[in-house]
């Protein structure tokens, strides 16, 4: 069981390495790098610390692109695609299946978001003379919220077109970052805010992933909000093992 995990989790890491798709994203982004950094060279005296406020944009954009590049490649399930899935001709748990294309696409997510943190620290070094650890922690947070964004993603692959999907999936990222704002709608309604409430347990609160608390190492809140994630991660993985299990790939 463990060999099939490493296997799919494998073919994803590795269809991504041979694709160049790292080196293009970071090839992409370079200008804004560069831009950050002269911006933060010139110091126009109202902001100090620009790439620092920048990094966290840029990468939740770097994880947004590999989440629908990724989800494109991974989590469809199409005859014509050309991955080498013959492992499937024996048995195989379809949540193990489902866990291990997260996985491989996980692996691939951390190592992009902690290249970014890397650059942007050798940025904020150039400029300011010290590093800035609490990017690090940034890129932590970014890859939890699209980490559990992927597994949502991977949850309407099963049942849905690719259209349908990333319109679903901007509708969950939007829900999910003004869970408070939708809830004070309902204020007037127990009917509606108990059917809300529902709702919102289901909904991924990607809103956790946004406070200021983690620029600094606050232990803590961060076991907590790494719980929050793994629960909701693991909640979706076994939805989409479950529709799997239903359906002839």
């Amino acid at each position: 069981m463990m060999l099939q995990f490493y296997t799919i989790c494998r073919l994803v890491v590795v269809k991504a390495w041979r694709g160049n798709l790292l080196p293009g994203l970071i090839l992409v982004f370079l200008p804004l790098f560069y831009a950050a950094w002269a911006f933060e060279n010139a110091n126009p005296g109202f902001q100090t610390g620009f790439v620092a406020d920048l990094s966290g944009s840029v990468m939740s954009l770097m994880a947004g692109i590999l989440v629908i590049v990724s989800g494109f490649d991974h989590f469809f399930w199409a005859a014509a695609q050309r991955t080498p899935w013959f492992f499937l001709s024996r048995p195989v748990d379809r949540t193990l299946f489902a866990a291990g294309r997260l996985a491989g696409f996980s692996v691939v997510l951390a190592f992009a978001l902690l290249t970014a943190a890397l650059l942007f620290s050798l940025l904020m070094f150039a400029s300011e003379g010290r590093l800035f650890f609490q990017l690090f922690m940034t890129a932590l947070m970014v890859f939890y919220e699209f980490a559990m964004l992927a597994a949502v993603f991977q949850f309407f692959a099963v049942f849905s077109s690719r259209l349908l999907a990333c319109g679903a999936l901007l509708l969950v990222f939007v829900a999910g970052h003004n869970l408070d704002g939708i809830r004070s709608l309902f204020a007037d309604s127990s009917v509606g805010m108990v059917v809300f409430e529902i709702f919102a347990i289901l909904m991924p609160d990607f809103s956790v992933f946004r406070g200021g608390w983690y620029a600094g190492v606050q232990v803590v809140p961060l076991l907590m909000v790494s719980t929050y994630a793994v629960l909701q991660t693991v909640f979706y993985l076994l939805l989409t093992g479950g529709l799997l299990q239903r359906r002839d790939l």
